[in-house]
């Protein structure tokens, strides 16, 4: 009895029912979505898929349904993102105007893209699918605008594998090393590299690639023609799902032309400190005078007086001794007087040591007790002891001191009335910091006046030219210190800085 069965079941399985559910079942399981249409473009069978497509029309699609007017109802019911009239959109993009039919994407009011095919049958009929490509169009699109952008971007943009061989530059790349994209992909990121950078440095930068970190920091590269160019520049990994790194990014910002610029900038500043330094001398020529005849009228009266002793033969050897000293001292301190304008007025760079500022400040004020003692100013020293060095250029921050004194004997000799004097103090202010401050009782001047005190050629004076105190800004900023002034009108005025026990350098990027 088993083997009728057998055969009956395989006689229905050819019938047209059995074919028919069994191909509707398999039309049902696609993953895609699928519409039968007869010669007529009247629906046939659609499935589920289908009908998710397209959600305003998905109750008139039943047997019979005409093609037409269910594109009509979609678009009225604004399914899609059509532009112009309606019927001619519906015309346009009807599925089966042609004879072998097509593939289109289209755009859904909710934000879906879906590609849609279509093909006739032989007998006219038509077979409709439709896919939903809504993550393949973003990424697509995605990637458009990152492509966009990084080919805009104003930096250097070049991706590596991970052997270091360029697989793409952008088009600021091209600009600034004059390769073509062609010329370098390809080949070892290693043309880049400049002559001038030590291979340890080169192999450095790999090392903590290898690792899957990233690298930061200013490359020189060299450009197709030779020359260099430095860029700030950040390298990374890029990594699959495994982890492995499968390719690297490098974005590199050109310094070149800023670098540049500061250099001509930082030439430019010690241009015009050097200028400001040469002015200043002008301005304190007269004092000058006064500083180197005083010593020199020493030595010739020390000479003339021991010319005549020995001449009247009234003389012993200590005497004679005595007064040689006496004039080599007084000319020894005319030459250092001299080094020092020289050397403040040179423009080469100035030597630094470890200085004591108490003994700087000694210094300068031996440069002033006539002036001092002409005028009846008395000075007061209150300087701390055993302060820690401060690495600097004695010459500069003694030419800072004698001008700060400077000023406080005019201030004082100007007011003319009670006791003048004149307070100098140091002391530490901090672990790596020490104050000094030049007080005195003088005239003062107003607030608005202490504001542009440091402007060059800003001055109170008749006969100044302003570049005292700008120069002594600029000595003490360029030491890594600061300088302010404290104005009190009527009752003197007050000019302080600071100075670091560390040596500040300013070096080239």
């Amino acid at each position: 009895m088993p083997a009728p069965s057998v055969t009956k079941a395989r006689h229905d399985g050819r019938t047209p029912a059995a074919r028919e559910r069994w191909l509707t079942a398999a039309l049902d399981s696609s993953a895609e979505g699928v519409s039968v249409w007869d010669a007529d473009d009247r629906l046939v069978y659609c499935n589920d898929r289908f009908r998710d497509a397209y959600p305003t029309i998905a109750d008139h699609l039943i047997p019979g349904a005409d093609l037409k007017s269910l594109l009509r109802t979609a678009v009225k019911a604004g399914q899609f993102r059509i532009d112009g009239p309606a019927e001619q959109w519906i015309e346009d993009h009807a599925p089966g105007r042609g004879s072998d039919g097509g593939d289109r994407e289209q755009r859904l009011d909710d934000g879906r893209w879906l590609l849609a095919t279509d093909r006739r049958t032989a007998d006219g009929g038509l077979v409709w699918t439709v896919s939903d490509v809504t993550e393949h169009k973003l990424t697509e699109e995605t990637l458009a605008l990152l492509t966009h952008a990084v080919e805009e971007c104003p930096a250097i943009v070049v991706i590596t594998d991970p052997a270091g061989f360029i697989e793409y530059v952008n088009p600021r790349f091209t600009e600034v090393t004059g390769y073509d994209a062609d010329e370098v992909i390809g080949r070892s990121a290693v043309i880049l590299k400049s002559r001038k950078t030590p291979l340890k440095d080169h192999k450095r930068v790999w090392a903590t690639l290898a690792t899957g970190e990233p690298w930061r920091g200013r490359q020189r590269n060299r450009r197709k023609d030779g020359s260099e160019y430095r860029t700030d520049a950040s390298i990374s990994p890029v990594k699959s799902a495994d982890g492995a790194i499968t390719h690297f990014v490098s974005v590199e910002d050109d310094l070149t032309r800023r670098l540049e610029a500061e250099e001509q900038a930082r030439a430019h500043r010690q241009q015009l400190n050097r200028y400001m330094r040469i002015a200043i001398i002008g301005e304190m020529g007269a004092t000058l005078a006064h500083e180197l005849n005083q010593p020199i009228a020493s030595v010739v009266n020390y000479c003339r007086g021991s010319l005549r002793r020995l001449e009247s033969g009234s003389w012993t050897p200590d005497e004679l001794a005595e007064a040689l000293e006496e004039a080599y001292a007084e000319a020894r301190r005319a030459s250092e007087i001299l080094d020092n304008i020289a050397r403040f007025v040179r423009p080469s760079t100035q030597r630094k040591d470890a200085e004591d500022i108490n003994a700087i400040i000694g210094s300068a004020v031996r440069l002033v007790e006539k002036d001092l003692r002409r005028h009846r100013i008395d000075l007061v020293l209150e300087l701390a002891p055993d302060l820690p060095p401060v690495t600097v250029n004695a010459v500069e921050v003694e030419q800072t001191l004698l001008n700060l004194l400077r000023n406080g004997i005019d201030a004082v000799s100007e007011k003319r009335s009670g006791e003048g004097a004149i307070v100098i103090r140091s002391s530490l202010l901090g672990a790596d910091t020490l104050g000094i401050s030049v007080q005195d009782n003088g005239r003062g001047f107003p607030l608005d006046v202490a504001e542009h005190a440091f402007d060059p050629f800003f001055t109170t004076k008749p006969e100044g030219m302003g570049m005292g105190l700008a120069i002594s800004r600029s000595i003490i900023e360029t030491h890594g210190g600061r300088v302010w002034v404290e104005a009190n009108p009527g009752d003197g005025a007050g000019v302080h800085f600071t100075l670091p026990t560390r040596e500040v350098r300013h070096a080239a990027a």
